[in-house]
């Protein structure tokens, strides 16, 4: 088990989740042309904070096994997550969080090789390049009130998190709270993506 206090988990979980908004809305806007809230109140995706803790706890760092083997291994997780995700949330909530069927080889709507490999890529760099850093930051900066103001955050996150699953099984809806077209980045391709 890795050596992990609740602050550097509230610090990975806070700035994961950023930057996982951060990458989703990337992705939208290179594949659609617009960006929009992501389903949540807040510029933070907590369940990418969670994954990335997960993989912390569960694969460590790249380097032991080489960086090949690592991000298979994340690969493999993030198409599980992604299956189990997706299903459990059309199953509760009677939404289609996502649609990967007119990616090239998909596997269920919830999951495809080329996303699984994209972010096997990204959890392997991520976790080699910037989570030593979150991890250092967090030594540099715990103490009494810094763990109490991050976990804090991790429960306002939380809390966003619930009330956008809330308004998906009460509305069965996505929710969708802004969204700013970037005619700049739209073209024929992104038009017919349905992800």
């Amino acid at each position: 088990m890795r050596h992990v206090t609740m602050f550097s988990a509230a610090l990975i979980i806070i700035i994961s989740s950023f930057v996982g908004f951060v990458i989703e809305d990337t992705w939208l806007a290179l594949r659609r042309g617009y960006i929009d809230n992501r389903n949540v109140n807040l510029p933070f995706l907590f369940g990418y904070g969670l994954a990335v803790m997960g993989f912390y706890l569960l694969l460590g760092l790249p380097g032991g096994d080489g960086d090949v083997l690592y991000c298979i291994k994340a690969a493999l997780l993030v198409s599980v997550g992604e299956i189990l995700l997706g299903k459990t949330v059309e199953y509760t909530c009677g939404i289609r969080y996502w649609d990967y069927s007119s990616i090239p080889l998909h596997i269920t709507r919830y999951t495809s090789v080329p996303t699984s490999l994209g972010f096997g890529i990204i959890i392997t760099e991520y976790m080699e390049n910037v989570l030593p850093a979150i991890l250092m930051l967090a030594e540099q900066f715990e103490s009494y009130r810094t763990t109490l103001m991050a976990l804090g955050i991790v429960l306002i996150l939380e809390l966003d998190c619930a009330s956008s699953f809330h308004y998906f099984h009460t509305k069965k809806e996505p929710y969708l709270k802004w969204k700013r077209d970037l005619p700049f980045l739209q073209h024929p391709i992104s038009q017919n993506y349905t992800g």
